[in-house]
């Protein structure tokens, strides 16, 4: 039997935490993501890549939390809450108008 036609179903969420994985899973039809990986790195605001832990100093700066005085853990935890705050914010605002095109921009 040919495999036109046939939709892909998750039978588990896709273990992500990469934002430009998530993007194209959500593009795909994902809402739903399980993942540690998020957590266990930094991400850079301007290329949403991410990083080793021990290079989150270098994207100090992109957040406010980078001047507090936080712990380094707790620092870099906001610094990540706030970017995936605002990626899934404007993943879902593309996704809502059909413009997925115009996140990769």
């Amino acid at each position: 039997m040919s495999g036109r036609g046939r939709q892909l179903r998750a039978i588990a969420p896709p273990r992500t935490g990469n934002p430009i994985s998530i993007a194209v899973y959500a593009v795909a039809g994902a809402d739903s993501f399980d993942g540690l990986e998020w957590c266990q790195t930094v991400v850079d605001f301007e290329s949403a890549q991410l990083f080793h832990l021990s290079h989150a100093d270098f994207f100090r700066a992109q957040t406010q939390w980078g001047d507090s005085e936080l712990s380094f853990a707790v620092r870099t935890l906001a610094h990540n809450l706030e970017f995936f705050a605002d990626w899934m914010t404007r993943l879902q605002a593309v996704l809502a108008e059909a413009r997925e095109k115009d996140f990769a921009s």
